[in-house]
């Protein structure tokens, strides 16, 4: 079998649910915690979305959440 070769890639942040304008949490007073799935979807006007999961865990101060993410190029 033939080894692979990793593939390191400078990181940088998409997008930051703590910061203050971010409007959903504002209105609803929800921030995003306990996110257990990430994926990346199809391209939307050229470019990438990424899902992001969260579950509630049955408890009543807690959400379910599907949040998408455009990635503008």
């Amino acid at each position: 079998m033939k080894e692979k070769q990793a593939i390191i890639e400078k990181t940088k942040m998409l997008f930051d649910f703590n910061d203050p304008t971010y409007m959903p949490a504002v209105k609803t007073g929800w921030l995003p915690d306990n996110l257990e799935g990430m994926t990346w979807g199809s391209k939307e006007n050229g470019n990438r979305t990424l899902y992001l999961i969260s579950d509630d865990n049955f408890r009543a101060n807690q959400r379910t959440q599907l949040i998408v993410l455009e990635v503008k190029n």
